[in-house]
């Protein structure tokens, strides 16, 4: 039979480690600040990791005569209306807005459903967050986050 000791402050601190693990709230609110920083990111670069599907020729144009540039982004708002809500357990990233999962998923839109628009995913979690998404955790297990 193998046997390992735990000795000197090591029990203390699994205790402690264990305790945060039964709130997770403070890593939540971690993350989602950074996912949120990350999917700002997505809309200022038109995609992440590859470009987002170019633009209809009529939406282009459109978008032009208005001097407005930047898919997804004619009035701002589906930016703007990113919301972070985190629990103890999770945390929630994204829009209530009505056409935010068209944007995200793609899909038929317009009267009598006749336009198409392709996914541009906005909400997107990389190879590259999530190994910040495992520092916030493993920071916030050792006490480095409060």
């Amino acid at each position: 039979m193998l046997v390992i000791k735990i000795s000197g402050d090591a029990p203390g601190k699994l205790a402690a480690a264990s305790g945060k693990l039964r709130d997770l709230t403070p890593a939540m609110r971690a993350i989602g600040a950074f996912e949120l920083g990350a999917t700002l990111k997505t809309f200022g670069s038109e995609g992440r990791p590859n470009k987002w599907p170019a633009l209809a020729e009529s939406t282009a144009a459109y978008k032009a005569k208005k001097k407005k540039t930047k898919m997804l982004m004619m009035s701002g708002m589906l930016r703007r209306s990113m919301t972070v809500k985190a629990g103890s357990r999770k945390v929630d990233i994204g829009s209530s807005l009505p056409y935010s999962a068209i944007h995200q998923f793609g899909g038929d839109a317009g009267r009598g459903h006749k336009s198409k628009i392709p996914a541009r995913p906005y909400l997107v979690v990389l190879d590259e967050d999530i190994a910040v998404i495992n520092k916030i955790m493993g920071d916030y297990v050792r006490g480095a986050l409060a």
